[in-house]
């Protein structure tokens, strides 16, 4: 008998199959096998029968309906009611974005970090922005936003404040779950100059191109409305949302 294993990094065993030994072993098994474990190791998909790279995937049963239309903005076909299919997720999971000068704020850098570690910034995206704590130079906000159906998806974003160059973030949950990028800041009088770069979860039925043009057009809208609200912003707003 001849035996193929596939193994995990979790040192399990992902498959197994066992051939006599007047049979060959088929390899083009083994590799479909393979992309398919290395694919829904990534994403919550499950791969139809004969599938192979590059083919449309099935959504996993463990994820809701309310989930799935974060995740795939574009929507999915739905022969039945526990099936639903839509074009395998790329084989890189993140896109870059990069943006060296996209706005400059109205505002010293000093004024701009105390922003920052505020809460209740007023975006048409956002349903909610709560802040949730200050530790340090960690802060910390909870956000409610807005999805492309008019749902509303829970986000955490953690900021880690370099007092004065740059705000490092990481974002949980939402359509930007894992996303982790950079806003650096160029002294210019009295005004800030932002920068940003990082990198951002692929959307499953996205082209990267089309990706990156969406990206560019939220940060453009939301850096333009915080060059609006920080006209009128000082720290005495800070102040008077966390006593709220």
């Amino acid at each position: 008998m001849r035996t193929v294993f596939i193994i995990g990094p979790d040192k399990e065993i992902k498959l197994l199959i066992v051939y006599p030994m007047t049979t060959g072993r088929n390899f083009d098994e083994v590799l479909r096998v393979l992309d398919s474990l290395q694919l829904t190791a990534k994403y919550r998909v499950s791969t139809p029968v004969n599938w192979k790279r590059g083919e449309d995937v099935i959504i996993a049963g463990s994820v809701t309906n309310d989930e799935a239309k974060t995740i795939y903005p574009t929507g999915w076909k739905e022969p039945k009611p526990y099936i639903r299919i839509v074009p395998q997720p790329p084989a890189s999971l993140f896109v870059r974005y990069r943006k060296d000068a996209i706005t400059t704020f109205d505002a010293p850098v000093e004024t701009v970090f105390h922003y920052m570690s505020a809460g209740n910034h007023p975006h048409a995206t956002f349903k909610r922005h709560e802040l949730k704590s200050v530790t340090g130079n960690l802060v910390t906000v909870e956000a409610e936003i807005y999805n492309p159906d008019g749902s509303t998806s829970t986000t955490s974003i953690t900021h880690r404040l370099n007092v004065p160059n740059s705000i490092e973030t990481k974002v949980s949950g939402g359509g930007f779950d894992g996303a982790r990028f950079t806003h650096t800041y160029t002294p210019r009088g009295d005004t800030t100059q932002i920068g940003i770069e990082g990198d951002f979860p692929l959307m499953p039925g996205m082209s990267e191109a089309d990706q990156l043009q969406m990206i560019d057009g939220f940060f453009t809208m939301m850096f333009a409305e915080d060059t609006e609200t920080l006209r009128q912003w000082s720290p005495a707003h800070e102040l008077a949302g966390r006593a709220a």
